[in-house]
């Protein structure tokens, strides 16, 4: 009997649009339809067909991914109209959200996102629209403003 990729996708509970890590790669792959119902994954630019993914998916341990976080209008209008050296969005443990010039590190101790030799001018509070980025948690990483704006 001859199993497909999208045979196997469905044995693991596997979907068109999902995104998975494999343990044996670092990067994440999405699982992707063709226009003709063949499933794909895709990293970056990389495509890989029906026999890498059964040779690869099968000998394994797969993760299932969350959905990559989106922004409503709103948020991709606020984000476009923020000063172009702000380049990182992160919430601190209390809720407060702050943009930053460079990438902040998570001072777990302390609850907050800073670096070291941090001045006033290296971040933004956003604290008049905290309510909004609900994608934007302290648990996460500080999200790249340029690489949500591409979604």
């Amino acid at each position: 009997m001859k199993f497909t990729s999208e045979d196997l996708l469905k044995a693991m509970g596997l979907k068109a649009g999902d995104r998975v890590k494999l343990d044996r790669f670092n990067e994440e792959l999405e699982i992707m339809c063709t226009k003709n119902g063949e499933f794909i994954l895709k990293e970056k630019n990389q495509i890989f067909n029906d026999t890498w993914i059964i040779s690869n998916l099968m000998d394994c341990e797969v993760t299932i991914l969350q959905p990559k976080p989106t922004l409503t209008e709103d948020e991709k209008v606020i984000l476009r109209n923020l000063p172009k050296d702000y380049k990182w969005i992160a919430r601190d443990k209390d809720g407060k959200l702050f943009t930053y010039k460079t990438k902040p590190e998570k001072m777990i101790l302390d609850g907050v996102y800073a670096y070291e030799d941090e001045v006033d001018e290296d971040y933004l509070t956003l604290k008049p629209i905290a309510h909004l980025f609900k994608l934007v948690k302290w648990e996460d990483e500080p999200y790249s403003i340029e690489e949500l704006l591409k979604e």
